[in-house]
């Protein structure tokens, strides 16, 4: 139990990837009375309610045999759907009643189903911050920065895709749909989908959610750390680098320790082993 609890700070973390620089709250439950509960309740959740769900993908390179997997058709177009600051437009007057219902799809142990509802029912209820000298409270979503905005997150958007996007997607004759986190790859045919009536019906049907689209351009798409490109035997992919990004490492000769210097060389490492990139590609 932390004894010297304080009520959680808010400070921005600007988004250097972004081009306009926004910046994003950030909330710092460290020294929150919440702060070990919600720890608790992200490792119940996490260990009793199987993840990711069936519309995940865990990484990039499971997106791509995913995608490899598909029958090749010329047909077939790619657009990206994105949640506008998903966390803090989860209905959190919603979140009991999905949390009940997967633990009854579940079968969860009654004892540890109750658990889980009195704990988010008390973390629920402290979602408020302190920003300079003035206590705020956060009357919907979900603030980014505790233990379990995250899982609390997949729990909702797990209730939608099971509930009403799947309704969409069958009623928009889409082809495939991939989501990571708050990123959505969606496969579709010109002459079946009219995917612009879809983004609208996403958006009229999910109110409290705004999704913004993004359509493949000359047979490319970005998505996650790749670029998806259509050619006449497939698919193939290279490693896609926002305008913003400057592959800065951390130097050799800083003060951090090393397994922080070396973290992002065996990330670009693995990357190229593990990504199926073409030979040009993998050469870049």
């Amino acid at each position: 139990m932390n004894l010297n609890p304080t009520a959680p700070t808010m400070r921005g973390l600007v988004k250097l990837h972004k081009e306009d620089t926004s910046i994003r709250p950030i909330i710092n439950w460290r020294n929150a009375p919440g702060y070990k509960l919600a720890k608790m309740l992200a490792g119940k959740l996490t260990s009793c309610v199987p993840l990711p769900f069936a519309y995940n993908v865990t990484n990039t390179v499971q997106l791509m045999n995913d995608l490899t997997d598909i029958p090749h058709d010329h047909n077939i177009k790619f657009a990206s759907l994105d949640i506008n600051s998903i966390y803090s437009k989860i209905p959190t007057k919603n979140l009991m009643t999905n949390l009940r219902k997967l633990c009854e799809v579940n079968n969860i142990d009654d004892r540890i189903r109750q658990d889980i509802r009195i704990i988010a029912q008390n973390l629920l209820g402290q979602n408020h911050f302190r920003f300079r000298d003035t206590i705020c409270v956060q009357n919907e979503g979900l603030g980014m920065g505790a233990p379990t905005p995250s899982t609390l997150s997949e729990v909702y958007l797990k209730h939608l895709e099971n509930n009403t996007i799947y309704d969409l997607l069958i009623k928009h004759k889409v082809d495939g749909y991939f989501r990571y986190v708050e990123d959505i790859l969606v496969k579709y045919k010109d002459d079946k989908t009219n995917i612009h009536r879809m983004l609208e019906d996403f958006n009229n049907f999910i109110p409290t959610i705004k999704f913004t689209l993004e359509k493949e351009q000359n047979n490319k798409i970005n998505f996650l750390d790749i670029t998806i490109t259509k050619n006449h035997d497939g698919l193939s992919f290279e490693i896609y680098r926002k305008p913003t990004a400057t592959d800065s490492i951390i130097s050799n000769d800083s003060c951090h320790h090393r397994e922080n210097k070396t973290a992002a060389i065996r990330y670009y490492c693995n990357r190229l082993k593990t990504y199926k990139l073409t030979p040009e590609s993998r050469q870049k």
